[in-house]
Order: C-alpha cells, then structure tokens, then sequence
C-alpha cells in the first residue's frame, strides 16, 4: 500500500516548505565564451526574438544587420571615454551613471520579457559590464583587493537572478584572456598557451547552460556545449556552421521542443 503524505499547507513543522510542483519551463539562460570574431554575436543574435540587446562592445557591427530585417531588435550602447589623467574619482563619477543607465534599462528588459513583448536580452558583453561595474564603485579594474570583490559580486549575481523571475531567454557574451600560471622556479608568470573566461567569476554556476564559440582551420564556426543544468547528456555537443544556432541548442537541451519554439 503506497505510502499516504499530507498536504504540506497543513502542518506548521513544514515551515516555509512546499511540494515541488514546477512544470518545465522551454528557456535558455546561456553564457557564450570565445575568442575575438569567432561567432559569439552571430549566435546570440539567433535567440529568439524580439530582443533587448546591451552593448558594451563593437562586435556587432556587421553582423546585427544580418538579422535587423528579420526580427526586432532593441538596442542600448553603453561606455565612456577615459583618459590617462583620469584618476579613480573622476572614472568612477564617469562611469557610475553610466552603470545606473545600463541597470534601469536591464530592468525594463526584465519587464519585457515577463510580459512577453520581448523573448530574448543579449548581454555583449558581460566582461566588460563586470568591467564598468568594477570602475563604478572602484574606479579602477587592477590592484583590487579581494575584500572589495564580495560587494560587487554580490550585486552583479544579484541581477543575474532576477532573470529567473521572468520566462525570457538570456545569453551573456564572454571574452577569453590568456591563462599564466606561476613559475615557482624562477618567480614570474607564464602563459600556457590555453585561455580562460575574462569576467564574473561565477559566471558558470548562474546560467543554465555554458558554450564556447570558436572557428576551426577549414573556417567552419562552432558552438559547443561545455556543462548544461538542465540536460547533462549534451554536454559536448558541437553545433557547427548553420545548426550553430540558439534553436538547435534549445532542441538539443529539451528534446520535446521543435525548431519553431526558438524562432
């Protein structure tokens, strides 16, 4: 005889707790890491749209107009110009309007994508917004001390949460940088000729699903899946050239998808 439980609502030992009732939720919330013109913006533009796109960077140019026909595209550039006489104080009081700016206009995206005139926000890319928030607060980007990190960390993982509570779709765009590793021998620093995600360090652990974007000897464009939260099994998987796309990887990721629920 199976075992009988009671409703959750009527015992107060259960607390706050309640019983996992959470139907699947068909979206992706993505980090796309690769080198310099390997694909990275091409794919996320392939997301489902109509989407809200942040701008840190230049590499959409030439290849946002790709898709501008096709599907809307919201877009916001951010930045601003510092110099070598900028000093700590001047870059924060630069910047720092500059990150409430990109923040609010996050938010109105958040709104978007829960009421569904938007289905998609492009973050290109994140590195250089944890950029601009390291010089909001702190005004510089090196010789940080690592007590300074927890606020910020905790404010950049904060927003990224929000994401959660809406039903959209996510895809944050990662430079890589070269990986040294110390030399204790001689005292200095070497590269090892591999790269590492530039960035929020836990980048990884907050999306779903983490992909590298990169071109092989023969110029065909790749995306591969590196770790994925919500299917493992298709960790690995490679997406070459036309199916290097957000749709095949939401096929992929929930296999009782088809193609058109990610056009």
């Amino acid at each position: 005889m199976p075992i009988q439980y009671k409703s959750a609502t009527h015992s107060p030992l259960w607390g706050s707790f309640q019983i996992a009732n959470q139907p699947v939720q068909p979206r992706l919330i993505v980090a796309v890491e690769g080198l310099e013109k390997q694909g990275k913006t091409n794919f996320a533009l392939t997301a489902p749209g109509p989407l809200i796109y942040q701008s840190w960077d230049i590499g959409d140019e030439g290849v946002i107009e790709k898709f501008q026909q096709d599907k809307v595209i919201y877009k916001a550039e951010y930045g601003v110009v510092i110099t070598k006489e900028d000093n700590a104080e001047t870059i924060k009081a630069k910047m720092d309007p500059e990150w409430t700016r990109c923040v609010k206009d996050y938010r109105i995206g958040l709104d978007r994508l829960r009421d569904g005139s938007a289905r998609t926000i492009i973050k290109d890319t994140s590195t250089e917004e944890w950029e601009a928030l390291r010089l909001a607060r702190l005004g510089k980007v090196t010789q940080v001390m690592p007590h300074h990190y927890g606020p910020l960390n905790t404010e950049y993982t904060g927003l990224i949460k929000e994401l959660y509570d809406t039903p959209g779709n996510a895809v944050f765009l990662m430079k890589l940088k070269d990986e040294w590793i110390d030399n204790v021998t001689t005292g200095k620093s070497n590269r090892t000729g591999k790269h590492e995600r530039a960035g929020h360090k836990d980048m990884g652990y907050l999306v779903q699903v983490n992909c590298r974007a990169w071109r092989d000897p023969e110029g065909h464009f790749h995306i591969t899946v590196l770790d994925c939260r919500q299917n493992p099994q298709v960790a690995g998987l490679d997406l070459m050239d036309d199916f290097a796309t957000f749709a095949w990887l939401g096929i992929s990721v929930y296999p009782h998808t088809n193609l058109a629920d990610w056009l």
